[in-house]
């Protein structure tokens, strides 16, 4: 859930409850009908995991998506802020066991597959995109052309030496988002292809093309960014394109 120390202010320790409770109470059944489970609560945030098939996360957050644009509209009508979540999708093997001592114990997974899964979850905050998949995952689908998404670039995260491909899924979006998104997309992959050829200038019209139809598109304002600040101060000899994300 994005902003949520924000939220948890205006709210009693009670309050703060009933508010996480009303939430998971809608997205549980859904990760659950998807052949998922609930590895653990954490919050504001869950961590849940896949076993059949990466098209069952990718439905999940979909359906989890859509799920929280009705329960937004519910929260209006009681004044209430709407939520905004952002979903992260890695695939990877991982090992469950019991983590603690003779005092506490509890179920854990200890994996790279869970930390990785975390940056992606990270990056739909900085490109405010709703879900986030890795290229591990893309390549696990097995219905990919059935789903609206477009490429994001290649990322290093926090903590790990190699750079990932990503990509943003959508159809949990607004049908009017997908639309402009899918009106769009030849122009946002034709910025990145010359973006990452270091044809900076001609990058720069494509991803100002989908700026004028998409204002708020961030992903097409970063590389848009990116293209001035190349063009002014060039790049080195071994310049990839990689955007360095230092924060999770």
């Amino acid at each position: 859930i994005r902003g949520y120390s924000t939220l948890s202010e205006s709210m009693s320790p009670e309050q703060n409850f009933k508010f996480l409770n009303a939430y998971l109470k809608r997205i549980g059944p859904i990760i659950k009908s998807h052949n998922g489970f609930i590895n653990q609560f954490m919050g504001d945030g869950i961590m849940a995991l896949f076993q059949h098939s990466a098209d069952d996360a990718l439905l999940a957050s979909i359906e989890i998506k859509k799920a929280v644009t009705i329960y937004n509209t519910n929260r209006k009508t009681k004044g209430r802020a709407p939520l905004i979540v952002g979903i992260g999708i890695h695939s990877g093997p991982l090992t469950m066991g019991i983590i603690g001592d003779e005092e506490r114990m509890d179920a854990g997974v200890v994996s790279d597959t869970v930390n990785i899964s975390s940056r992606m979850e990270g990056l739909t905050k900085h490109f405010r995109a709703s879900v986030v998949v890795s290229h591990d995952t893309l390549l696990r689908l097995s219905g990919k052309n059935k789903f609206n998404y477009r490429a994001l670039g290649k990322v290093q995260v926090k903590g790990r030496n190699q750079a990932f491909k990503v990509y943003e899924f959508y159809d949990g979006d607004s049908e009017k988002s997908i639309l402009l998104k899918q009106e769009t997309i030849t122009d946002f992959n034709q910025g990145l292809q010359l973006y990452f050829g270091q044809d900076f200038t001609q990058a720069a019209t494509y991803f100002n093309k989908v700026l004028e139809t998409i204002p708020e598109d961030e992903a097409a304002k970063i590389y848009l960014k990116h293209c001035a600040e190349n063009m002014v101060r060039g790049v080195s000899d071994d310049w990839t394109g990689v955007e360095m994300m230092f924060r999770k």
